[in-house]
């Protein structure tokens, strides 16, 4: 299978692979953008000046029915996992008005939470529409129109872990920590054992210390590229390097990136409650090196290519990043990417980090489940979630 588009069909001028991908892929298979423009024209929207009271105002967006053929649901979720969970009868409100509704359920299920709870915990109430019935394009139990209303109370900063002494103690009698050479650290805690080396830049693998099984091949190390979209720079057209921000972030070098002179060493600091903890510290350079990927068929990567006056490396920034285990197990890590002043224009500030293949499955508390962003992420809820892998592999032409 392979997809046609401008140049394809014999015609000349045309604008290549420009802007072929919407909201459905050629293989029908919808974009996450499907998901966010269903949000936007969902029949029912739901809101709460005072959600914890459980009065909750409905809104129907339809211009000539009822919502006689829709049933509500809701879920009360303590730190993205669902506690509680209901059902509730929608008012028969008119085409475009709104009427509002006691959900006496909910506040009940609220009192029952454990003091504390919204002060600790991320507390949200999702409200759903679904379809009561069957019909000519939709199952019964459809889902129309969903939102979800923070519970939470207002935190002026994160909520951290505190230790005790107790556990600190315990923690400190299964640790070590030994230095093979300058250029390699391994940490070994109860749990875990974690190699830190010049080479790898930082955290090289973290396995199990019992029974060896790895869970990073390769720690967390700085990125600072992604896919280019059309707007970036059509892919196939030429002369685009010095216009259009995908050329400039190939002429940077930002889609291959390495990082040179790193250095490994030891440090003490005390962490959320724990006194004198063993901190890892790795720094290096970021060095870009333009050209250093191929991109078969990619117009403006060919034009790259054809330049003889490119520098083989280009320093685009410092990377610093500090580790260190916990006593509750866990393991602190602080990532500081520091760009380079000439670079005005960025694709991308993260990290990338690699494990084995049998890991499979993600678990995460996030705003999900689909692909989201600071700007799309309407369609997104706090939730916990367990999904594989493969699941979000969204193919783009």
């Amino acid at each position: 299978v392979w997809y046609a588009y401008g140049g394809d069909y014999g015609d000349s001028p045309n604008d290549g692979n420009f802007n072929c991908n919407g909201m459905i892929g050629p293989n029908r298979k919808p974009h996450p953008i499907m998901v966010e423009f269903k949000k936007c024209v969902q029949p029912v929207d739901f809101s709460s000046t005072n959600p914890q009271s459980g009065i909750v105002f409905v809104h129907n967006r339809r211009y000539f029915t009822t919502l006689a053929d829709l049933e509500g649901m809701w879920q009360l979720k303590v730190g993205g996992f669902v506690v509680s969970k209901g059902s509730f009868v929608l008012p028969q409100t008119l085409p475009q008005c709104s009427a509002a509704i006691a959900l006496s359920d909910v506040t009940n299920e609220i009192a029952k939470l454990p003091m504390g709870t919204f002060c600790s915990n991320e507390v949200h109430l999702d409200l759903v529409a679904i379809k009561k019935d069957a019909g000519a394009w939709h199952d019964k139990g459809h889902e129309v129109s969903r939102e979800q209303i923070s519970l939470s109370l207002p935190v002026k900063a994160v909520l951290l872990p505190i230790f005790n002494d107790a556990m600190v103690s315990s923690w400190l009698k299964t640790f070590s920590a030994s230095k093979l050479g300058q250029n390699e650290i391994v940490v070994k805690t109860e749990k875990l054992e974690a190699s830190f080396n010049t080479m790898a830049g930082g955290l090289a693998q973290l396995k199990a210390s019992e029974d060896g099984q790895t869970y990073l091949h390769r720690g967390p190390r700085p990125n600072l590229f992604r896919a280019g979209t059309d707007n970036d720079g059509v892919k196939l057209w030429t002369g685009q390097l010095e216009t259009k921000p995908l050329g400039l972030w190939l002429l940077s070098g930002l889609d291959h990136t390495h990082l040179v002179g790193a250095s490994v060493k030891e440090e003490r600091a005390d962490l959320f409650g724990a006194n004198n903890c063993l901190v890892v510290t790795t720094t290096a350079d970021i060095i870009g090196s333009p050209g250093g990927k191929e991109y078969p068929g990619v117009a403006i990567a060919d034009s790259l290519k054809k330049r003889t006056d490119l520098p083989c490396q280009i320093e685009v920034g410092k990377w610093t990043q500090r580790v260190a285990p916990l006593p509750d197990g866990s393991i602190y890590f602080e990532n500081q990417i520091d760009v380079d002043s000439s670079l005005k224009d960025l694709p991308r500030v993260g990290i990338e980090f690699e494990v084995p293949k049998t890991l499979d499955t993600s678990y995460f508390f996030a705003d999900g489940p689909v692909e989201n962003y600071r700007d799309r992420c309407y369609s997104a809820y706090a939730g916990a979630y367990k999904e594989k892998i493969t699941e979000r592999l969204d193919e783009y032409v």
